[in-house]
């Protein structure tokens, strides 16, 4: 099996080994990739990833390779931005940004804070109850968006229907 990825015009792409370097106005991207039955090349302007195996996880493994690639390229033009919003009903919850990490103040009353990291390479910014995510690695954005979402996650002893305090994705 066999596909190509063209590199758009504008970016710069090289491979050394397993790793790929893209590099666009936004920013600069490495990710490596790495597996005994896929291989992945550059010719001339082109990635191509190859695989003399058939099977089925095998070949999803090239769509994903393929996937990861185009996020990369879509990271160094356009950066990924993602909002959430702050939901508080029973007491007033406070949100403060920290250097690289978040932290909730009291969430459902709570005296302790909790805390997100911000994974390195993401600008989050807080606007009232929004919180603006971003970044060029959708992984990274991803995962800060996950840290957040975590944090204040309540314990399974509360009803969700009726206690949704907390900060959720909304776009």
């Amino acid at each position: 099996m066999e596909t190509t990825v063209n590199v758009p015009d504008g970016l710069t792409a090289t491979i050394d080994g397993q790793t790929v370097k893209v590099k666009g106005p936004k920013g600069e991207l490495t990710r490596a990739f790495a597996h005994p039955l896929v291989a992945l090349s550059m010719h001339g302007n082109d990635f191509k990833i190859t695989s003399k195996n058939e099977r089925r996880a095998t070949r999803a493994l090239v769509g994903t390779w393929r996937a990861h690639l185009k996020n990369m390229f879509t990271g160094v033009t356009a950066e990924y931005e993602r909002k959430m919003r702050v939901v508080h009903v029973h007491f007033p919850m406070s949100v403060k940004l920290e250097g690289s990490r978040l932290s909730v103040l009291n969430l459902l009353g709570q005296k302790s804070p909790r805390f997100a990291q911000i994974e390195p390479g993401v600008d989050a910014k807080l606007d009232g109850d929004t919180i603006t995510v971003k970044g060029i690695s959708k992984e990274a954005v991803g995962q800060t968006i996950s840290n957040i979402e975590n944090a204040t996650k309540l314990s399974n002893r509360r009803d969700r229907r009726r206690f949704y305090d907390g900060i959720y994705a909304i776009a």
